[in-house]
């Protein structure tokens, strides 16, 4: 019995180093195993729209223009490098930020909502000025999806943390990503 498990076990291990690729024996598919990628849709975004600017001292409705970069990762997923600026003529205030972040789309379709979040670094100025970390989210609707160039229609709000204050603005953007 004993000879007949050791027989067994050598067939089993030699069968193994049989199969097994060396080093030197990788063919040239697996040698690219790690470069074969999803090709991803790139968008350059840019959107305005009516805001609130808050924390400033001079606190009321604003101009709000955003513009950025949006790659679509994954079919429910994409990055984006965002920036927005929110601003009260004849008021001086001003807030500026730009970060990086992601956004989640639950659906696959032409017409999907969406979720985002981003983290980076804002400046605000008026009767108060800031500067520090930002903290964005997102709530809006892409249009279009399907296509080359797309449109969407995106409510934000972003923060500035700062040791003094925290300066914010909400907004409601539409947008074109082409």
């Amino acid at each position: 019995m004993k000879t007949h498990a050791r027989f067994l076990l050598i067939a089993t291990f030699s069968t193994l180093s049989v199969s097994a690729a060396e080093v030197g024996d990788i063919s040239v598919p697996e040698s690219s195993a790690l470069e074969r990628r999803v090709q991803t849709r790139n968008f350059t975004l840019l959107g305005f729209g009516p805001g609130d600017l808050e924390g400033l001292g001079n606190d009321g409705y604003s101009y709000h223009l955003q513009g950025g970069w949006w790659r679509e990762a994954h079919p429910n997923a994409a990055i984006r490098i965002l920036s927005d600026l929110d601003f009260r003529p004849g008021f001086d205030a001003w807030k500026l930020d730009a970060g990086v972040g992601v956004v989640w789309l639950p659906s696959r379709q032409s017409i999907s909502p969406f979720i985002g979040a981003d983290f980076g670094w804002g400046f605000a100025n008026g009767d108060q000025s800031a500067n520090g970390f930002s903290l964005g989210a997102s709530l809006g609707m892409q249009l279009f999806r399907t296509a080359s160039t797309q449109m969407s229609i995106e409510a934000r709000s972003s923060l500035i943390l700062d040791s003094d204050r925290t300066p914010w603005s909400n907004s409601l953007a539409l947008s074109v990503e082409f």
